[in-house]
């Protein structure tokens, strides 16, 4: 038997995302180095968390298309915020071979933060025990209506793969074989609302921005290798004491995949430390569509990909976290001078 997640327990959302439309903290974002995105967000603040004795929640900024919402939590005495994010994408019905994922930018399937949602319940919504648990150490693929070949990285290396099986809760996938660790994370088989083929598969690390996956339709003799779009890149923007600010990459920790309505999501996290307080978490993403480098009216095209080139190597330099905040969102890892418009 497996330890039930410890990190979602005790956790409280503060903030949801919303179905087709993105949520926006009422004041103004502050410089940063991403444009606005295609769509623009709604407005809403955060709320205070009941009870909640540690430093005040910061605002939850979302400035890219996806669903998010704020959510902390306590670990050994400690409290922290995770930022739990899902994108939705599809791809052309009648693409064969190496297929690029489409980033939907309206239609956005929010996120299942129904407390009602029992364990091990696909919800029209998702799975609401996937889309809270604040801490994943490793991506997990789930598919429906297609086997699940291979995954590899943007250097089309192959990623190590890990069956999961179903040796836990019902309708809950957990990898039980060898070299397993000590502690391992389970997954609701849920693909969007729809109950998955079969238990899925892990990997040992996040899955990476510009990854691969090839899957097999069922029926179909040809395989597929759906790509994830390297130029879409999210990552929270932290607003520190002093309008200082530091950034760190959201990891993908899940990617389920619904093959006959070519529907995926990709869900990411970003972890960070409550104290010292942080005044404002800006949820961005460089996207196709509305890179960092986009020129505005203060500033050329060449300074703007100058910006874009200072972020993306600052993102890159983020070592992965072993505990339960990101290295980069500390304020002693501040964002250069040159990523921030």
């Amino acid at each position: 038997m497996f330890p039930a997640h410890p990190n979602r327990r005790g956790s409280s959302v503060l903030l949801a995302g919303a179905s087709a439309a993105l949520l926006l903290a009422c004041t103004s974002p502050p410089p940063a180095p991403a444009a606005a995105p295609p769509v623009p967000p709604k407005a809403s603040t955060t709320p205070p968390a009941a009870g909640n004795t540690g430093p005040a929640a910061p605002r939850l900024v979302v400035s890219a298309p996806i669903a998010a919402a704020l959510s902390t939590f306590t670990k050994n005495g400690v409290t922290y915020h995770a930022v739990l994010q899902k994108a939705t994408f599809t791809y052309d019905d009648k693409a064969t071979g190496t297929v690029p994922l489409k980033l939907l930018t309206a239609d956005l399937d929010p996120l299942a933060l129904d407390a009602t949602i029992r364990q091990g319940v696909c919800s029209a919504q998702g799975s609401a025990f996937n889309e809270q648990t604040v801490d994943y150490p490793y991506a997990a693929v789930m598919t429906r209506g297609a086997s699940l070949d291979a995954v590899a990285g943007p250097d089309r290396k192959p990623m190590k793969l890990r069956a999961m099986d179903d040796s836990g809760t019902p309708n809950q996938s957990v990898f039980s074989g060898v070299g397993k660790r000590s502690i391992e994370m389970a997954y609701d088989r849920c693909v969007g609302g729809r109950k998955a083929d079969g238990p899925g598969h892990r990997l040992d690390t996040y899955l990476p921005d510009g990854a691969r996956i090839a899957l097999r339709p069922a029926g179909s003799p040809q395989a597929l290798s759906l790509t994830l779009d390297e130029r879409f890149v999210p990552y929270i923007l932290l607003q520190h004491k002093g309008n200082r600010w530091s950034a760190a990459p959201s990891r993908i920790v899940l990617v389920d995949i619904d093959a006959p309505t070519r529907r995926v999501h990709v869900h990411y996290r970003a972890l960070f430390r409550a104290s010292p307080a942080i005044e404002q978490v800006d949820l961005r993403a460089l996207t196709s569509e509305a890179p960092a480098g986009t020129a505005s009216d203060s500033e050329t095209p060449q300074a703007a990909r100058k910006r874009t080139a200072a972020l993306l190597a600052h993102l890159s330099r983020c070592e992965r976290r072993t505990g339960y905040s990101e290295p980069c969102a500390d304020i002693a890892r501040p964002v250069p001078a040159e990523a921030l418009r």
